[in-house]
């Protein structure tokens, strides 16, 4: 086996203009990279409505309201869910009674 070398490790603290030239462009490269999505390439970040991810529509087909808080639904949409949960004979999800 070979002799291991340890070396103690420095701080770089530098904070001259180089080192910041240098970091933005290790940063623009990557988000050059092809597996990056086109909204982080932009100067100001805007999510479409429908993003998978981070979208804020309402996901009711055709309904362009905004989600209420982290529920995926708008409010009115909302309202009609849990009226429709109290309904007799309504499925509540796995693991609670009818």
């Amino acid at each position: 086996m070979s002799e291991v070398r340890r070396i103690p490790l420095q701080l770089l603290v530098s904070t001259s203009v180089r080192a910041r030239r240098d970091r933005l462009e290790i940063l623009t490269a990557l988000l050059a990279a092809p597996g990056v999505e086109q909204v982080y390439r932009e100067a100001v970040l805007r999510w479409p409505g429908d993003h998978p991810v981070y979208g804020w529509f309402c996901r009711v087909n055709g309904c362009r309201a905004t989600r209420t808080n982290t529920v995926d639904l708008c409010h009115p949409h909302r309202a009609e869910w849990r009226a429709g949960r109290k309904e007799p004979g309504a499925w509540h999800g796995p693991g609670r009674g009818m």
